[in-house]
């Protein structure tokens, strides 16, 4: 058996101002036949997810085209 502690990660509650985030999950992986059980404890101090990050557009991603074969850094586009 292996198992893993992870943390919240998220953004909004790091984001939230007072506290630390009482989440907590814990894997347990059998490494024989790759199962796996789940636990969850706490709870988040936000019920809002993370925003996402903004993804390319095809007009975007045309517009950026041209300026790549310039050899312009990501930034500039």
């Amino acid at each position: 058996m292996r198992y893993r502690v992870l943390q919240c990660a998220s953004g909004t509650c790091k984001a939230f101002i007072g506290d630390k985030c009482g989440w907590r999950q814990k894997v347990l992986t059998c490494e024989k036949n790759e199962l796996s059980d789940i636990y969850q404890h706490g709870r988040h101090l936000t019920d809002v997810a993370s925003p996402r990050k903004p993804k390319l557009t095809r007009e975007m991603k045309a517009y950026a085209e041209p300026l790549k074969s310039l050899r312009m850094k990501p930034n500039r586009i």
